[in-house]
C-alpha cells in the first residue's frame, strides 16, 4: 500500500468528511472518512454494498439516491424475513473545509424520528419542514442534490454515459441540462408568459382606449346638440300643460258625471226588470190555478154526462119492461103500476142528471171565461237611454285620454329639456374625466409596450440562440480541452476529441441547436462506433471528467471530493492502467474514493476498504 499524502485544500473547498451510518441500506453500523487525502479503494463482490456506502453521504445531504425510483423506506436495512428494522436508519455526515457542519438525517430511527437536522460551526440551523431545511442545506452549501452528484458523485452515476452515442439534439439536451441551462429555460418561459400578459395588456387598454375615445366624441357631439338645441318653448309648454291638466280635470269630472247618469238609469232598468219579472210570476200563477180549476170542471162534467146516459139506460130499460111484462134478468112477472113506478123513477132521475150535465157545462164555460179573462203583462224592454249614455261615456272617456296623453307628451318634452340643460350643465366636467382617463390609458399603454419590449428581450435572451447559446459556446472551449487532456492520458498521442454546436434548420423563422462530437482514434479505428469497447469506455470517461470539471467550475462551493463507481468495466489492462494512472493524479488534488470489484486494482491507491456481506449484513474494514 502507498503511503497516505496530505493534499493542502484551497480556502473555499469543502470535503465530506465523517460519515457515519445506522441501518442504512445493506450496513447495520459503519463509520468511514471520506476525506483521507489520495485514492481509496473501496473493494467488494457485486451486490454487498459499495455503492450504498457512497450513496450514504449523497442522501443524508440531499434526500435523494444516486439510483433513481428509491422510496424512503427502501433505505432502511431489512431484517432476516425482509421486513424493514423497526429501529429505523440514520446516516449522519461531518463536513469540513470553509464550512464546518454536521448533517444527519433519518427515517424511522428509534432514536431521532424522521428528519433531518443541520448544524453549522456548532449553532442549529435545522428549519420547520425536511423539505425547508434540505433546501436551507443546498442554500449554504452552494449545490443542490443535481449540482452534488454532477460533481463529487458524478462518475457514479449512469445518466450521461450516453453522451457519444447520443443523438446530436439529446446530446445538445444532456449538455444543457449539466449546465444548468434549465433555469434559463424556466425564465424563457415566465418571460414569455409575462410578454403573453403584456399582449393581453396591450389589447385589453387598447379597446378601452377605442372605447373611451368613442364616448368621448359621442359626449363632445351631445354637448354640442345640446348647446344648439332651441326647439323646445319651456314657458310655452308649461303653460300648454297647465291648461291641458285643466281639460283632464274637466273631463274627468264629465266623465264621472255621465257615469252617475248612467248608473242610475241601469238601477232603475234593473228595477223595473225585477218589477216586471215579479208581474209575470204572478201572472203565470194564476194562468196555473185557473188551469187546474177548468181540469176539475171538465171531469165534473164527464161524471155528469156519465151519470145522465146510464139514467138514460135505465130509462129506456124501464120502458122495455112494460111491453114484456117480466124482467128481463130473472124472467119475474112484474105489474104494470111496478113498471110505472119504475119508469117515473128512471125519469126523475134521468132528469136530474141532466140539468147537472148543464150546470157542468155552464161551470167549465165560466172558468175558462176566467182564465181568457187574465191579462198577460207586457214583455220587458230595457231603457234605450242606456246605450246612448253608454256611448257618451265612452266618447268622454277617449276624450280624457287624450287629455292624459297630451299631458304626458308635454311632460315628456319639459323633462328631455331639463335633462338636456343638466347634461349640457355637466358636459365639460365629465368630458375632462373622459379626457384625463384617457391619458392615465395612453400612460398605462406606453409601459406596457416598454414591457413588451423588455420582455420580448427577455424571452430572446433566455431562449435557446440567446444566453443559451452562449454559454454552451463559451464552455464548448474548455470542455474540449480537458477532454482532451484526459483522452491523451487515457488513450495516448493521436487521439482527438472534439465537440462543436451546430444549428440546424427547424423552420422558416426558427433554428434547432445541436451538438455534434468529431472523435479520431490513433491506428486502424478512426471513430467512436469503430473504436473498441475499451477505448470507448475511456473516452466516456474522459468526457465525464471533462464534464464534471465545468460543473465544479460553474458551483458556488468547490467540492474538492471524486466518487467513482465501477469505473472500470469493459476495460482491458491497458486501459486500467492508464485509467489507474489518472485516477493516482486526481487524488492528488482532492481525496479520490473508488468503489470496484475488479481484482486488479487490488493494491493500488494509498487506502484500501474492504465490503464484505454475511448474513444480510454489510461490513467495511480498512486494511
Amino acid at each position: 500500500m502507498k503511503p497516505r499524502r496530505k493534499s493542502v485544500a484551497a480556502p473555499e473547498a469543502v470535503y465530506i468528511g465523517e460519515v457515519e451510518v445506522d441501518n442504512f441500506g445493506a450496513y447495520v453500523r459503519a463509520k468511514v472518512d471520506f476525506d483521507t487525502p489520495g485514492l481509496t479503494v473501496i473493494e467488494g463482490k457485486n451486490g454487498e454494498g459499495k455503492s450504498t456506502l457512497l450513496e450514504a453521504p449523497v442522501w443524508a445531504l440531499t434526500g435523494k439516491l444516486l439510483r433513481d425510483g428509491v422510496a424512503p423506506d427502501e433505505v432502511i436495512h431489512l431484517d432476516p424475513d425482509g421486513k424493514p428494522v423497526k429501529a429505523g436508519c440514520m446516516v449522519r455526515v461531518t463536513l469540513r473545509g470553509s464550512i464546518n457542519a454536521v448533517i444527519r438525517r433519518s427515517v424511522k430511527h428509534h432514536e431521532h424520528g424522521t428528519g433531518v437536522q443541520f448544524i453549522v460551526d456548532g449553532v442549529d440551523q435545522t428549519a420547520g419542514t425536511n423539505t425547508e431545511t434540505t433546501s436551507r442545506i443546498a442554500t449554504v452549501l452552494g449545490a443542490d442534490a443535481e449540482t452534488l452528484m454532477q460533481t463529487v458523485a458524478f462518475c457514479a452515476r449512469a445518466g450521461v454515459r450516453s453522451f457519444f452515442t447520443a443523438p446530436d439534439a439529446e446530446r445538445k439536451r444532456i449538455f444543457s441540462t449539466l449546465l444548468g441551462l434549465d433555469r434559463f429555460v424556466r425564465a424563457q418561459k415566465l418571460a414569455a408568459t409575462a410578454h403573453t400578459e403584456a399582449q393581453m395588456s396591450q389589447a385589453s387598454l387598447m379597446t378601452a382606449q377605442m372605447n373611451e375615445g368613442l364616448r368621448l366624441n359621442e359626449l363632445r357631439s351631445a354637448r354640442e346638440r345640446a348647446a344648439t338645441a332651441t326647439g323646445i318653448d319651456v314657458a310655452a309648454t308649461k303653460k300648454a300643460l297647465r291648461e291641458a291638466e285643466t281639460r283632464r280635470y274637466e273631463l274627468a269630472d264629465r266623465v264621472r258625471r255621465a257615469e252617475t247618469r248612467r248608473s242610475e238609469c241601469i238601477a232603475a232598468d234593473q228595477e223595473r226588470r225585477a218589477e216586471n219579472n215579479a208581474a209575470r210570476g204572478e201572472w203565470k200563477r194564476l194562468i196555473e190555478v185557473e188551469d187546474a180549476k177548468i181540469q176539475q170542471a171538465i171531469s165534473r162534467r164527464a161524471q155528469a154526462e156519465e151519470k145522465c146516459d146510464q139514467a138514460t139506460k135505465t130509462f129506456k130499460r124501464m120502458r122495455s119492461l112494460a111491453d114484456a111484462k117480466k124482467c128481463s134478468q130473472c124472467d119475474r112477472p112484474v105489474s104494470a103500476a111496478e113498471v110505472r113506478q119504475w119508469i117515473s123513477d128512471a125519469e126523475t132521475l134521468a132528469i136530474a142528471f141532466a140539468e147537472e150535465h148543464e150546470k157542468a157545462i155552464e161551470a167549465l164555460q165560466d172558468r175558462r171565461a176566467r182564465r181568457d179573462a187574465v191579462k198577460e203583462p207586457a214583455q220587458f224592454e230595457p231603457d234605450p237611454r242606456i246605450e246612448e249614455l253608454g256611448k257618451k261615456l265612452a266618447d268622454r272617456r277617449d276624450a280624457h285620454a287624450k287629455s292624459e296623453s297630451e299631458i304626458a307628451t308635454l311632460r315628456t318634452q319639459l323633462q328631455a329639456a331639463s335633462a338636456v340643460r343638466e347634461q349640457a350643465a355637466t358636459f365639460g366636467e365629465t368630458i375632462k374625466k373622459v379626457e384625463r382617463k384617457i391619458e392615465k390609458i395612453d400612460a398605462e399603454l406606453l409601459e406596457v409596450q416598454g414591457q413588451l419590449v423588455l420582455t420580448s428581450f427577455w424571452s430572446t435572451g433566455f431562449g435557446a440562440r440567446g444566453v443559451q447559446s452562449y454559454l454552451v459556446e463559451s464552455e464548448l472551449p474548455a470542455i474540449n480541452h480537458d477532454a482532451q487532456i484526459y483522452a491523451v492520458k487515457l488513450i495516448g498521442e493521436g487521439v482527438t476529441v472534439r465537440f462543436d454546436a451546430t444549428k440546424k434548420l427547424k423552420s422558416s423563422d426558427a433554428l434547432r441547436e445541436q451538438m455534434s462530437s468529431h472523435i479520431k482514434l490513433p491506428g486502424a479505428a478512426q471513430s467512436y462506433a469503430t473504436a473498441s469497447r475499451s477505448q470507448r469506455h475511456r473516452l466516456d470517461i474522459a468526457v465525464l471528467l471533462a464534464l464534471r470539471n465545468m460543473i465544479a467550475r460553474r458551483a458556488g462551493i468547490k467540492w474538492r471530493q471524486l466518487f467513482a463507481d465501477e469505473m472500470f468495466d469493459g476495460l482491458d489492462s491497458a486501459g486500467v492502467e492508464k485509467v489507474q494512472e489518472l485516477l493516482e493524479d486526481l487524488s492528488r488534488e482532492a481525496p479520490v474514493m473508488l468503489a470496484t470489484h475488479d481484482s486488479r486494482l487490488q493494491g493500488i491507491g494509498n487506502r484500501r476498504l474492504v465490503v464484505t456481506h454475511a448474513n444480510g449484513v454489510a461490513t467495511v474494514e480498512e486494511r
